[in-house]
């Protein structure tokens, strides 16, 4: 695959928000000091400058989100193909 076949997608959501969503523990360790240079809380964190799609998910519905994430990819693949 070439790079012109490839989709850059952001989502974005605050750490906070990572932190409520956490299944992990991550970000509960990053916010202690557990994990050092954790992005987006010790260490800082660059969003795409243009990527082709943004999903906040913060704003946005899960399901919405979903359907946009589809309806995105789907109609990228039938311009490739």
């Amino acid at each position: 695959i070439g790079a012109e076949n490839l989709l850059e997608i952001y989502v974005e959501y605050s750490f906070e928000i990572c932190l409520k969503r956490d299944v992990k523990g991550l970000y509960k360790n990053a916010q202690t000091g557990q994990i050092a240079n954790f992005t987006g809380q010790a260490s800082a964190f660059e969003p795409p400058v243009h990527p082709h799609l943004i999903l906040n998910t913060e704003i946005t519905p899960l399901e919405e989100s979903l359907e946009t994430l589809y309806s995105f990819v789907f109609r990228h693949l039938k311009l490739m193909g």
